[in-house]
């Protein structure tokens, strides 16, 4: 209460001075860090914080943004916490969820106000990582009654959304970025991959009961997180699960008509969902296996390097083990590196991250780009045939951007991709078929794609011609 009472007194930062907006803040604000208040009436008092927020002045809120958004997270990480008493009353219990809501919400408000960069890097990093505790609650609190379905349905949604404002302050390579993607913060941001592919995974399990809002906030928020911070070292550990979620969203939404494909017979219809899942899926894998970032590794292992390394190990093991032991020690580091699964109950933040983290070696690059290369062709090809042209020409756009981005390292897709993009080129809606020709001609122009790869993707289709008429 005292900290907020410094702020109404115009010490909350540099430059602050007390207007009415202020005022209205400290009045609506201090119940809300106060021993004696009503535990009822602290929706409303979030409210009325989010309201005198609105009202102010920008740059007052950027100066102050850790103090003015203090009584907010400190009543969003009280409520966070499991509550006995929350799953034998049913009145708490919606309490809570509302308070969180609110929370949230006001939240959303503050960082709508703000420009990217804003705020210190460590607090916008904490954010994230509180925010993420509640869209956990959100779905799998035991304590949360799952028959209030649908304000917990409200609650993901605003957790959700306002992580996905928090994300817009984060720009790549900025200290935003590396505070967000630390190693303290690192189980977060992983455990922020899971519960988003698992809350668009459970919106479409539900079919028509499922939000599609929600669906498709959730995987935009993903693509934000990749993008934002685009660090191909942190992402590399999680690429092959967010490729595989990616490619079982796309999958469950790829027929061209409604009630096609693997999924409920809405999915199809949810062309939002679909095209940020794309989006999502070419961030991760333009990201991780772009040419320029495994350069030096693709060098190393043509030149040898790696085999010259290994037998070295080897010999040395050899020798120092009396000729035993040899093969297990030319894998030592990549065995050792190469470590996936959760962290164990407790561990503490360095032990976590090391377990979140991969090496990514010449041996890894050579298993990976051919399981990425299967999910693209079998993500992307039949999206190309999708009802919705915006469906269409994001097919048209991961596959071009994946081209141009990984065009060594994912080689083995470029005559699918080149398929995909060449179908877009004549499709019969210029939405779909313009930026898919200005694509192809910035392809050509700059070497990615010949004449000789176009003419034998043109004279394939031509030999497969006859069999499909008939």
């Amino acid at each position: 209460a005292a900290r907020v009472g410094a702020m109404a007194s115009g010490d909350a930062g540099d430059g602050v001075t007390p207007d009415v907006s202020f005022a209205t803040f400290h009045r609506s604000a201090t119940p809300l860090v106060s021993d004696d208040a009503a535990v009822e009436d602290t929706v409303s008092h979030l409210a009325a914080v989010a309201a005198s927020i609105a009202s102010m002045e920008a740059p007052m809120i950027e100066r102050s943004l850790d103090f003015i958004l203090f009584p907010v997270t400190a009543v969003m990480r009280r409520e966070t916490e499991p509550k006995g008493d929350t799953a034998t009353n049913p009145k708490a219990q919606a309490r809570r969820i509302k308070t969180l809501e609110e929370s949230l919400k006001c939240i959303s408000t503050v960082m709508r106000r703000l420009e990217p960069g804003c705020g210190k890097p460590d607090f916008i990093a904490d954010l994230f990582c509180d925010v993420v505790a509640v869209l956990a609650r959100s779905g799998s609190d035991p304590s949360l009654d799952p028959s209030r379905s649908s304000d917990l349905e409200d609650l993901r949604l605003a957790a959700v959304t306002c992580a996905s404002e928090v994300l817009r302050l984060v720009r790549p390579d900025t200290d935003h970025a590396v505070a967000l993607t630390a190693d303290r913060n690192l189980p977060a941001v992983g455990y922020a991959v899971s519960l988003l592919v698992q809350t668009a995974h459970l919106e479409a399990a539900a079919g028509a009961r499922g939000s599609k809002v929600t669906r498709a906030a959730s995987l935009r928020t993903l693509r934000d997180l990749v993008m934002n911070t685009a660090d191909p070292d942190v992402w590399s550990f999680f690429l092959p699960g967010i490729v595989s979620g990616l490619a079982k969203a796309l999958h469950a939404s790829s027929g061209s008509r409604s009630g096609e494909g693997s999924g409920p017979a809405s999915a199809a219809d949810d062309s939002a969902s679909t095209e940020a899942a794309i989006e999502a899926l070419t961030a991760i894998v333009t990201c991780v296996l772009d040419d320029g970032v495994n350069a030096n590794i693709k060098r190393r292992d043509e030149d040898g390097g790696d085999v010259r390394e290994t037998l070295r190990r080897m010999m040395s093991g050899r020798t120092a083990s009396n000729g035993t032991g040899g093969a297990d020690a030319g894998d030592e580091d990549e065995k050792d590196d190469d470590v996936r699964g959760p962290p164990p109950t407790g561990a503490d933040a360095t032990e976590a991250a090391a377990r979140l983290k991969m090496k990514r070696t010449a041996r890894w690059l050579r298993e990976t780009a051919p399981r990425v290369e299967s999910v693209l062709a079998a993500a992307l090809t039949p999206l190309c045939a999708h009802r919705k042209p915006s469906v269409r020409r994001g097919a048209s756009a991961a596959a071009t951007a994946v081209m141009r981005t990984c065009a060594d390292t994912l080689r083995g897709a470029k005559r699918t991709l080149l398929e995909c993009a060449l179908v877009a080129r004549g499709d019969p809606w210029d939405s779909v078929s313009a930026p898919a020709a200005l694509a192809l001609d910035g392809l050509r122009r700059d070497g990615y794609v010949d004449d000789d790869a176009l003419d034998e993707v043109i004279l394939d289709a031509l030999r497969r011609l006859p069999g499909l008429v008939r």
